[in-house]
């Protein structure tokens, strides 16, 4: 008679007994025993010390206020759960099916996140990964609530769906290197992710079209040129007016030459790798509560998240790319809100609903700090001395004040400010 595994470690093992091919996808005998074996140090110590798993609350501001204590006090202060123990526990939040080659793949690739690689990016790093997996948990569950209560705002789901979709957003940044894509390829770290998902994908037994579409979804956070299509195509979607890429393309080219760029040097948004997306809500979403989860904590949760992750940028780009750009400014927050979440907001419908009037209050905030800072700067007028009204201004001698006039008191002793 089988027993259910009594660890996450045990799980693992178990995959990887029925595939041994894992153990090869996740570096090897050693890398995969030390991969394991931190894991469950994580999730022993997390459940020592009572850790807690971060759930929405009834509104935006509360929901922010709940993660930032959870995934920025907390979990970067005292350990976090490690990514298949948070797979796992969200996994039984939506109802997935754990002999599903979803959930199998899911916590594989969560594995594999978990490998300690050459470098530890200060953002692009395991605390981001859990951010973003949380948060894309947490918008599922949204969604479903809005299916569950007929709203239109929600997309039916299946399943196995929610798992590719979680998924997706435990291993969108694996291998992250702490560089930006470069110049030539708009698109090369998200490749880079794909790449090391893809065969345990396989080996879990995901079909060929659930692969694509994992790609896909992967490929919008790019925020190179995929994250500003996604979020016109989820617009299109939520005003009932489908965009496409020609359109968005187009649009995007005659929009920058209002602006006065020269045509030349206009880069058109070409990224035929999105093309499922066009008429496809279902994917749209999928792929927008994973880009609107992997923003949040910069853009949604508040601005002490804000702060610790615009901090935590601002190193990576110093040591991995010799960047002076300083993230923490009001100035880099206002660009950050504007230019990439953008100023309508997230572009799910259950990020709109479960994140957006945190990030308006951020932005909000953010313009008042950048108008003070403005008028703090610049110089106070002079002020003129009051012109002379006075009747007996024409008589006073000219190096002489003129004298006020004589005012008879009254006789009537006047009561007190305080006094009845």
């Amino acid at each position: 008679m089988s027993t259910a595994p009594s660890t996450m470690e045990d799980l693992i093992r178990n995959m990887a007994a029925q595939n041994p091919d894992i153990i090869r996808e996740l570096g090897g005998a050693d890398s995969f025993n030390q991969t394991l074996k931190s894991i469950g140090s994580l999730d022993q110590k997390f459940e020592e010390r009572g850790g807690v798993f971060f759930h929405t609350g009834s509104n935006a501001f509360e929901t922010a206020d709940k993660f930032t204590q959870v995934h920025i006090d907390e979990y970067r202060a005292t350990g976090r759960p490690s990514l298949p123990a948070l797979a796992a526990h969200h996994a039984d939040q939506l109802g997935l099916d754990k002999g599903s080659p979803e959930y199998k793949a899911m916590i594989m690739v969560a594995t594999r996140a978990e490998v300690d690689a050459g470098i530890t990016p200060d953002y692009h790093n395991k605390f981001h990964y859990t951010d973003v997996a949380a948060m894309t948990a947490n918008l599922l569950a949204k969604n479903n609530e809005f299916v569950a209560a007929g709203d239109p705002r929600g997309v039916p789901l299946t399943k196995a769906e929610q798992a590719i979709t979680l998924m997706t957003a435990i291993g969108h940044d694996i291998d992250h290197m702490g560089k930006s894509n470069p110049p030539g390829d708009s698109l090369y770290n998200e490749k880079q992710s794909f790449k090391a998902m893809e065969p345990l994908m396989r080996e879990a037994g995901l079909t060929e079209q659930q692969i694509k579409n994992v790609h896909t979804i992967l490929m919008t956070t790019s925020p190179n040129g995929p994250h500003a299509i996604l979020k016109s195509l989820a617009k299109g979607d939520r005003e009932g007016q489908p965009a496409t890429l020609d359109g968005i393309r187009d649009a995007d080219i005659e929009g920058k030459k209002k602006m006065g760029i020269d045509p030349a040097t206009i880069k058109p948004l070409d990224f035929p790798v999105l093309k499922d997306l066009e008429g496809n809500s279902k994917l749209t979403q999928m792929a927008a509560m994973v880009s609107d989860a992997d923003l949040y904590a910069s853009g949604g949760a508040g601005m002490k998240s804000n702060m610790v992750m615009s901090s935590a940028l601002t190193e990576e780009g110093k040591k991995f790319m010799g960047s002076p750009l300083d993230f923490t400014t009001d100035g880099s927050r206002k660009f950050f809100l504007d230019g990439i979440v953008g100023k309508e907001g997230y572009a799910s419908n259950a990020g709109r609903e479960v994140i957006n009037a945190q990030f308006e209050a951020l932005r909000n905030e953010t313009e008042q700090r950048l108008a003070a800072a403005k008028a703090a700067q610049e110089p106070k007028p002079v002020e003129a001395a009051a012109p002379i009204t006075s009747k007996f201004a024409s008589v006073a001698p000219k190096d002489e004040a003129p004298k006020a006039p004589v005012v008879k008191r009254s006789a009537v002793k006047p009561r007190s400010p305080s006094g009845p």
